[in-house]
């Protein structure tokens, strides 16, 4: 204690070191703390990133093979094999067999990560594929194949669990699809991916220096693992054992982060399903390794300690022994230091002397040299610190230049806060929402139903990111069609929302000038054969059971070509948009009526409720299309020719129907003396329209019945006997009581 007690220096000294030693204890273990979770949340954190975009990575892998599935759905030769073949026998038979074999070979090429390109049938329990050469052994059964079963349970493209391929023998994942009749599977049509295509995908991602990758099935098998790791055949046991208590977690369909802590093996284990398969992607990381730069930063920490204090002791033990120099010269020193000396000049006899003055003068002279260096060091820190101001100078600008390119793009961009009031919006928002740059920040979006309404918010809240198109009334009441892409995210525990929109009105206006273009006749405004043939398909096609009848009528103006030579084509088109107008007021609201060509006309006339109503109709169209048009103050009647088939009876599908209302016409135009005809075929004898007495009829071309006309079912032509005929078309004759 007299040690102790005798000099100042000592109890100085002693107290400092112990304060130092207690303030980086205590600074230590906060900073290893901190520390810790920091690397930890971080580790995390970056662990789950790798997942994720491993996870992003096979789901685009598998969706752009999903494509091809889904384009061959659209390919009618295998629905129509799949239909038609009954078995094995006759595979190689069908006319379709090499088509379909070249299609899947097409392919299998057309990617090299597909091995085979497949049609599973399920009637001759068979395959066909892109090795056309290849036949299943005969005790092969579809219905026990993998791909086979587990697309049964799914009905839609599926992504199977992998399995030995009975072609190629090697370990596949198939992407397939049902063939569906009458919402009944009779087959299924896919594509395989070898397995060890996906394994080179997953080997391409390294997690730290000792981490690895899993790829886990959704029955918590493991499809893949590093090759380094497989369980060898003398190993008793799975490296992967850990992972037991955990897969029901893993296997749920939802992403996280676990800490599997046993022993001194402790790991952080990341998972994230992926979107398009049945697989979880989990990268695993030693927690050694996220702590490594900690157990680094501890031992530095411990290290730069003991050094200070091993330096402050020695610092101490000399100042006691050569404190002892004169207050006064000492004090001159001082003060002509402060007044700029470089450093404090002292006699060499007080640095020779071993007591405090001795210590006080050396530690003097010592400090002022170090203050300066200092002093060099903080202007050569502040030169520093004027470079970073520089540099800060030189963002700020490019943040100040890229806002004012954000404010010049047609590209409405805002930020919303999480009480939906826009905190930025460049010129372009304002201007496409039609409201005062003025008074955005002062409405509530939501609130105000501009943009944002409360299921945009609960889809937000779901996934971050929400885009597509909307209509948006302007106060000036013009409806805007936008596309509205907006993202949810977080800033300092706040969410804000980042948009922006763009006005797709004027791609509008030209995709249904588009429409205009391809399905209306610019002359008469009547739509055209592309869109009569486009509809009569579409509804033939959708009567599966031929439990409707449909009939196309085909309208020819007879002689037009001499109309247009000796009027003129205005002229013409005038009689053509006056007959339209005239057709346009014949048909009913289900019945479509288009100009196929020059100077032909056809309606399709849906739902036809029976023969009779649809010959009355014809008669009716007739007469009217035989009355008088006034065209530059003429008058003059149109000789028309009509064709007429009937589906079913004439025709099952409409290009046949078509060609035999064509047929039908033509046959009018080739005999003069009619003005329309049914289509020859089976029909049901139809009655003649009542109201045809002894009377001349201008239908009829100024016939005078002597009887009421009949209709002969077999020849399919009207008839009546007359007693005389006057016609105001080119001249013929009959003789009385003939039969016509």
């Amino acid at each position: 204690m007299q040690w102790f007690k005798k000099s100042l220096i000592r109890r100085i000294g002693t107290i400092v070191i112990g304060f130092i030693f207690v303030a980086f204890a205590v600074y230590g273990i906060i900073s290893i703390q901190m520390l810790s979770d920091f690397f930890e949340a971080n580790s995390k954190e970056a662990l789950s990133q790798d997942a994720k975009q491993i996870a992003t990575e096979i789901d685009k892998f598998i969706e752009k093979n999903v494509v091809i599935v889904e384009q061959m759905k659209t390919n009618q030769d295998y629905q129509a094999i799949t239909e038609d073949l009954n078995t094995r026998e006759e595979k190689r038979q069908h006319p379709l067999f090499n088509v379909i074999t070249q299609e899947l070979q097409t392919i299998k090429a057309s990617d090299p990560n597909i091995s085979l390109a497949y049609l599973g049938i399920t009637k001759s329990n068979d395959v066909i594929s892109s090795t056309p050469e290849f036949d299943p052994k005969p005790d092969y059964d579809l219905n026990k194949r993998l791909w086979y079963i587990e697309t049964l349970k799914s009905r839609g493209v599926t992504v199977t669990s992998p399995y030995i391929d009975i072609v190629t023998e090697k370990m596949v994942v198939s992407i397939t699809t049902p063939i569906l009749k009458n919402n009944n599977v009779i087959g299924a049509m896919g594509i395989d991916l070898l397995v060890s295509d996906i394994s080179e995908l997953m080997k391409t991602y390294q997690v730290g220096t000792n981490g690895y990758t899993l790829l886990i099935n959704k029955d918590g098998s493991i499809f893949y693992h590093p090759d380094t790791r497989q369980v060898s055949a003398g190993e008793q046991t799975d490296p992967y054992t850990y992972l037991e208590p955990y897969m029901t977690q893993i296997t749920s369909g939802d992403n996280g982060v676990i800490e599997y802590n046993l022993e001194n093996n402790a790991k952080y284990i990341a998972y994230v399903p992926t979107q398009s398969s049945n697989w979880i992607v989990a990268t695993v990381i030693p927690r050694s390794e996220v702590l490594a730069p900690l157990n680094q930063f501890i031992f530095s920490l411990l290290f730069i300690s003991l050094a200070l204090l091993f330096l402050i002791a020695m610092f101490i033990k000399r100042m006691t022994r050569l404190i002892s120099e004169p207050i006064v010269t000492i004090s001159d020193s001082v003060e002509s230091f402060s007044q700029g000396d470089q450093e404090i000049n002292l006699p060499d006899v007080l640095y020779s002397r071993e007591d405090e003055i001795g210590i006080l003068s050396r530690g003097l002279k010592m400090m002022s040299h170090r203050i300066t260096q200092y002093i060099e060091e903080v202007q050569t820190n502040n030169e520093a610190l004027n470079e970073e101001i520089d540099k800060r100078r030189v963002v700020q600008s490019q943040l100040e230049m890229i806002l004012e390119l954000l404010s010049g793009t047609d590209e409405g961009i805002f930020i919303l806060n999480d009480t939906f009031f826009c905190i930025y919006h460049n010129a372009a928002f304002s201007r496409i929402i039609g409201i005062p740059e003025a008074e955005i920040p002062t409405l509530n979006l939501s609130e105000n139903n501009i943009l944002i309404d409360q299921p945009l918010i609960d889809s937000l809240q779901m996934n971050p990111v929400w885009s597509g198109e909307i209509e948006y009334v302007q106060n000036s009441e013009e409806t805007l069609f936008l596309f509205l892409r907006i993202s949810k995210v977080k800033n300092g525990g706040d969410d804000y929302y980042i948009g922006n929109i763009t006005n797709l009105t004027a791609h509008k206006q030209i995709e249904k000038d588009i429409y205009y273009l391809k399905y209306f006749d610019h002359l008469t405004k009547l739509n055209n054969k592309v869109f009569l043939d486009e509809s009569g398909v579409e509804l033939i096609s959708g009567d599966t059971d031929n439990a409707n009848s449909h009939a196309l009528i085909l309208i020819n103006i007879d002689n037009f070509r001499i109309i247009n030579e000796a009027k003129g084509f205005d002229f013409g088109n005038k009689v053509l948009i006056a007959l339209a107008n005239r057709l346009k007021n014949l048909i009913s609201d289900q019945d479509i009526l288009a100009r196929l060509g020059n100077d032909e006309f056809g309606i399709l006339k849906a739902h036809v409720s029976s023969n009779e109503d649809l010959y009355e109709y014809i008669l009716e169209l007739s007469k009217e299309l035989e009355r008088q048009i006034a065209i530059n103050e003429e008058e003059l009647i149109i000789d028309v020719s009509i064709g007429i088939s009937l589906y079913p009876s004439d025709a099952n599908h409409y290009a046949k129907l078509l060609k035999t209302a064509a047929s039908a016409l033509n046959n009018v135009k080739a005999n003069k003396g009619r003005r329309f005809e049914f289509q020859p075929g089976v029909y049901s004898p139809l009655p003649a329209p009542s109201g045809y007495g002894h009377q001349s009829d201008h239908r009829f071309g100024g016939f005078n019945p002597l009887e009421q006309p009949q209709w002969d079912g077999a020849p399919r032509k009207l008839y009546c006997h007359c007693r005389s005929i006057k016609s105001d078309y080119p001249p013929w004759r009959m003789g009385a009581g003939k039969r016509l």
